[in-house]
């Protein structure tokens, strides 16, 4: 639901802080997004699975520069209220930070964390109840030039989510990651290295025994071929490799293969921008009956400015999900899932200090289980005022 909301202010060039505020209005057609099978009145007492839903948010943006070194944050707060299933009204908050640093000519890094509060998804949980969920992150990334065309990195990261809602509290979950590598580049910006990362990933709150058909924890680990090429108008970032998870309970949910992502950036002209960016992941989900699938999909972002003042922006994506390992029936066929989406926005900024944003966007799922399949359509407006 915050992807509703417009993209967080950030101080403009000079500034050092941005403070903002504005309203977003929301319609979603299929808020739970329920199946075309499922009966509203059985599963929501309600006659229509719709609603309408108003967010006032209000903030503060930073961007310092004291030397070589840049600090950006930005906190937010806001309070979410729904027409129709009004027990979902929400106040939520999102701060982040972010650190460039640079010391000497050799070492420079990235810190970066951040914490959010808002309403849990219901892609995957659809039940009609309302879960908070806290999310915090915090990375470390530095990198070293030991020769002037060689450069050692070097990063790690936590992550947490919390539910709030007692009943989903066994989808907890705490992870931390560590990565080593090296990289060549030219002096054109260009780069080729090699990439080790290894993630551990736990569930704290699920009670697992001998007989438990729930993990609580894996182990991956990702060995990636990592390059960087600029020319021209276009600009090419990708990884390429192999992964590894192992179940800490669950020998055969143990899974590998390969994985990586591509992005690719065309700039047509400074007005007209387009991204492309192509995956194969092996990822987490929390779910009963499987515990990792491998997303293979692609996404396309095109970005026009026709004059100083509009911004017209469109998207279209499309998921792949396989799930990899036998659940509850060790050796059976897994369920697939295709996900496909597509939208458009445009902001108009009549003033300098005022901003107003309309979009529509629309999100549908097939799979192989009955009652996951389901079609959403949303429309939702905004007015932020950059004081």
């Amino acid at each position: 639901m915050c992807g509703l909301l417009p993209a967080l202010a950030r101080a403009g060039e000079g500034d050092f802080l941005t403070p903002f505020a504005g309203i977003a209005s929301a319609y979603e057609d299929n808020l739970f997004r329920l199946s075309d099978d499922v009966d509203e009145e059985l599963a929501l007492g309600e006659s229509s699975r719709s609603d309408w839903m108003r967010t006032a948010f209000a903030g503060l943006g930073l961007d310092w520069q004291p030397g070589r070194q840049q600090v950006t944050a930005s906190l937010q707060a806001l309070d979410q209220s729904f027409q129709r299933f009004s027990y979902l009204d929400n106040t939520g908050y999102d701060t982040r930070a972010r650190w460039n640093m640079a010391a000497g000519r050799s070492l420079t890094g990235t810190v970066d964390a951040g914490f959010q509060r808002q309403l849990g998804s219901f892609e995957n949980f659809r039940e009609p109840v309302k879960d908070p969920v806290d999310t915090a992150h915090g990375t470390l990334d530095l990198g070293y030039l030991i020769t002037p065309e060689i450069e050692l990195r070097a990063g790690t990261g936590i992550r947490t989510t919390t539910h709030g809602l007692e009943s989903r509290e066994a989808s907890n979950f705490r992870g931390s990651h560590w990565l080593l590598g090296v990289s060549r580049r030219t002096p054109l910006g260009n780069r080729l290295g090699l990439q080790y990362r290894r993630e551990d990933g736990r569930f704290p709150k699920r009670d697992v025994g001998p007989f438990s058909l729930t993990d609580d924890g894996y182990l991956q680990q990702e060995g990636v071929v990592t390059f960087t090429w600029q020319g021209g108008f276009t600009s090419l970032d990708g990884r390429l490799g192999y992964s590894w998870r192992r179940s800490n309970n669950l020998e055969f949910r143990d899974y590998s293969g390969p994985s990586g992502d591509l992005s690719a950036r065309y700039m047509w002209s400074p007005k007209l921008m387009l991204d492309l960016n192509a995956y194969r992941r092996l990822e987490s989900l929390d779910d009963l009956f499987s515990s990792s699938v491998t997303t293979t999909g692609f996404s396309f972002r095109p970005v026009w400015a026709p004059t100083d003042r509009i911004v017209l922006r469109a998207n279209t994506g499309y998921t792949h999900r396989q799930y990899e390992d036998s659940g509850l029936f060790v050796g059976a066929t897994q369920p697939k899932e295709n996900i496909l989406s597509y939208g458009l926005s445009a902001s108009y900024t009549p003033r300098t200090l005022v901003t107003l944003s309309a979009g529509y966007s629309h999100s549908q799922r097939s799979s192989d289980r009955p009652g996951n399949d389901y079609d959403a359509n949303s429309f939702n407006f905004s007015v932020q005022v950059n004081l």
